[in-house]
């Protein structure tokens, strides 16, 4: 059986905080923080992006796009492979993909490529 993954990071200029665990047979655990929300606000406002969040578990996916909008980015979501690509080919501007790693018919790793 193999271990735990656990990743953590702490964003420099925000003070925000990732940490994404995973365990076989546990599932996987999401969780954001931030430190100061007004410093994540005037970054947000300074450089807003558009962001598609890509999870084919739909409660995931909507955590993951309430949190980022929380912040003022704009966010668009996908269920999977198929949509997240006519959302990039809808608007070439997306700055940010964030996506599941396993999904069925593509990982989020050949969809970023």
């Amino acid at each position: 059986m193999a271990p735990p993954v656990q990743v953590d990071r702490t964003g420099d200029e925000t003070g925000s905080r990732v940490k994404i665990e995973t365990s076989i047979n546990r599932g996987d655990s999401v969780s954001c923080t931030a430190d100061s929300a007004s410093t994540v606000d005037k970054a947000a406002e300074a450089s807003p992006a558009t962001i598609i969040v890509v999870d084919d578990e739909e409660r995931v996916r909507a955590i993951a796009a309430e949190f980022l909008e929380d912040f003022g980015y704009l966010v668009f979501q996908a269920d999977g492979k198929a949509a997240a690509l006519r959302l990039l080919e809808a608007d070439p501007c997306v700055q940010l993909l964030v996506t599941d790693i396993r999904m069925p018919n593509m990982s989020g790793l050949e969809l970023a490529d």
